[in-house]
């Protein structure tokens, strides 16, 4: 199974596959961003203009959950109307290649939170049975109960991880990470 085979993957060879997605990557240039602080709106959410940049960090959809991640790991942190690097940071930015399990719980709290997200929204059983569904693919995946997505379109609920490259368009996880 590819979550097995991650824990028998060397920790060194695991972090270098997570740098090289643009989550992982970006979190030292969205620290500089922030600084030692960051206005943000008034009950602690991201302005529009925020998110345009954080996109642009990223390099593709999902600012919302990157920056959730980011709040639920404590790199950063978000109170009233301002956002701050978090107890995390200091370890994450002390050198080239952030704690591997810092790491791994930015990457599974994002997977999540794209997945969810959906359910937050669906207000009729049918939405939410498809996000189900969505995030059984993935499960299977993980656990190599499925190789692919099949040769459906990728659902709706997946575009963002095809987005940060943790799933191919195909629904097959990439190579880069199968050990990782």
């Amino acid at each position: 199974a590819v979550l097995a085979a991650a824990d028998k993957t060397d920790p060194v060879a695991r972090i270098a596959a997570l740098m090289q997605l643009r989550l992982v990557a970006g979190v030292n240039e969205l620290l500089d961003w922030i600084g030692r602080r960051k206005e943000v709106s008034e009950d602690g959410s991201l302005t529009e203009d925020d998110l345009v940049r954080l996109g642009e960090l990223l390099g593709s959809a999902g600012a919302r959950e990157w920056w959730a991640a980011l709040v639920y790991t404590g790199i950063i942190e978000v109170g009233a109307s301002r956002a701050r690097r978090g107890p995390q940071a200091s370890d994450w930015a002390a050198s080239d290649m952030p704690p591997l399990a810092l790491a791994e719980k930015l990457v599974d709290i994002f997977v999540a939170e794209n997945l969810t997200a959906p359910l937050r929204n669906a207000s009729d059983a049918a939405s939410k049975a498809l996000v189900a569904g969505g995030v059984a693919k993935v499960l299977g995946l993980l656990t190599d109960q499925e190789q692919t997505l099949g040769d459906q379109a990728v659902p709706a609920t997946l575009h963002a991880l095809v987005a940060v490259t943790l799933l191919e368009p195909s629904g097959r996880v990439p190579e880069m990470l199968r050990g990782a």
